[in-house]
């Protein structure tokens, strides 16, 4: 029954997944007291494990002799050394003869560390803050992880956790205030505080790159409207009546004021096929991991505008955001049944009036969001949905609602035909009304050296290293047909 619902939530996930044979389960329930020798699902779990790797394509790659010489050698490091300096396996390389003949060094030594890392016997990454360093321990990353990410509220994770307790007392003693921020259910890592949880001789040298590690694995997020602030995901509360905005009355959201994003891999063929209208039926499938919606609510904080009755502060739970946005809230929850990110725009219940005047400038913006964070999971896929007109089954993907010609033939939603126009104009307020587009200085590009500029870099990478290189320019659909933006 569990192997079921795992194909219908994220059936290409476990393709060629290996299961219990002998129990018919999809885990192994183990017992570790009883041994290899004492625990039968123990030996059928080794002979899982024998028959997955066997299929690992890696098996079959032939490897110079050289890199296996240069993987020895930085096993034998890992004895003393938690992480070295790019450099050090650079001499290493040469010392067992690399480069090949028509191969640069560099060319062969990112190819060799590129290789070990798909092993995972190493873990390094060419981005300019993190290539010249390579972990050949991973505990060394795990314990830099808890020096933050912890449960601040049992004894043997503070007071009885002998390589932080010391520095805990420092930190509560320097930085009080950054400490209830981070513990205290706001989630909030300050960089202060953080240099005082990684002033450890293993970390101390490393912390720019430590930061950047746990920014790319989405440990913690930068918030964008807070410098040196970075939300710690795994400390957020779960979500309560609490933690809804104070002065704001809640209310049922209307049912044309909710959007649905839905999240699934690239290899759903049917979900790929860029259709209009779907189904529930259509969207069983899906797979969204929850750090990317702490992404997306981080990033969207920086949407937020003063409400008019006064300031609402955005709040984020471990399900859950409220974002003030142009005298509205727009609320985001994270349904992982659903692979979905549920959007909802209301006003507030004491002033009345209609959410609709933003529906369109919080779809505009969380387009931007997503397709920035997918460059980064490049696996996924989504679909932006909102409910049909009068057919609460039916969902209109409204990045396709666009594209559609104004001929194609009419769709059926609850029994009756409506045509393309027709359905465009009840969902106008879903369409884009404006962009920002992202400008880069031509004159800082011309001047880069490849150091300072790789070939390929991210956006999200050069919007926070290189943010005067960056200009954000708002165009309206209204200012652009109004010749606003001509020379």
């Amino acid at each position: 029954k569990m192997l079921d619902e795992l194909r219908k939530s994220c059936e290409f996930a476990i393709v060629g997944l290996e299961s219990d044979q002998a129990s018919g389960r999809c885990f192994f329930a183990i017992e570790n007291s009883e041994g290899f020798r004492g625990d039968a699902t123990i030996r059928e779990l080794v002979k899982a494990i024998e028959t997955a790797a066997y299929k690992l394509p890696s098996t079959s790659i032939q490897v110079p002799l050289e890199w296996i010489r240069v993987h020895d050698e930085l096993r034998a490091l890992a004895r003393t050394h938690r992480c070295v300096p790019l450099a050090v396996v650079r001499e290493l390389a040469s010392k067992h003869g690399l480069p090949h003949p028509g191969l640069g060094l560099e060319q062969e030594l990112n190819a060799m560390l590129a290789f070990f890392h798909s092993l995972n016997a190493v873990l390094w990454y060419s981005t300019p803050s993190l290539r010249n360093l390579v972990i050949i321990e991973p505990q060394w990353l795990m314990d830099a992880v808890t020096s933050i990410v912890r449960d601040f509220k049992l004894r043997d994770h503070t007071d009885k956790y002998p390589r932080m307790a010391t520095l805990d007392q420092r930190a509560i003693r320097e930085e009080g205030e950054m400490w209830t921020l981070l513990t205290g259910g706001a989630a909030t890592l300050h960089q202060r505080l953080l240099d005082i949880l990684w002033s450890a001789p293993d970390f101390e040298p490393y912390k720019v790159e430590l930061r950047d590690l746990i920014c790319r694995f989405g440990l913690a997020i930068p918030l964008p409207t807070k410098p040196d602030h970075f939300l710690i995901p795994a400390l957020l509360p779960p979500s309560s009546i609490s933690s809804m905005p104070q002065g704001w009355q809640m209310a049922p959201p209307a049912p044309h004021m909710q959007m649905r994003i839905f999240f699934h891999l690239s290899g759903d063929l049917a979900l790929c096929a860029n259709k209009l209208v779907y189904y529930e039926r259509d969207l069983t499938a899906g797979f969204l991991p929850i750090s990317l919606f702490h992404k997306l609510c981080a990033g969207a904080f920086g949407w937020c505008t003063p409400h008019a009755s006064g300031t609402i502060e955005p709040t984020l739970t471990r399900q859950r955001a409220y974002i003030p946005f142009k005298h509205t809230l727009v609320t985001m929850t994270y349904e992982s049944s659903n692979s979905s990110i549920l959007v909802h725009i209301q006003r507030n219940g004491h002033e009345g009036g209609k959410a609709e005047g933003v529906a369109a400038a919080v779809a505009d913006r969380l387009r931007v969001l997503i397709l920035e964070e997918l460059a980064v999971y490049s696996q996924l896929q989504h679909r932006a949905l909102v409910l049909a007109p009068r057919d609460s089954a039916a969902w209109v993907d409204i990045n396709e609602l666009p594209k559609v010609r104004s001929d194609s033939p009419s769709f059926t939603l609850n029994g009756e035909q409506v045509p393309i126009d027709h359905l465009r104009e009840q969902l106008a307020t879903w369409l884009t009304a404006e962009c920002e587009f992202t400008l880069i200085s031509a004159d800082r590009l011309r001047e880069a050296t490849e150091a300072e500029l790789p070939i390929m870099i991210s956006l999200q990478e050069m919007q926070r290293t290189r943010p005067d290189w960056i200009t954000r320019k708002l165009i309206s659909f209204g200012g652009a047909l109004s010749g606003e933006y001509t020379l």
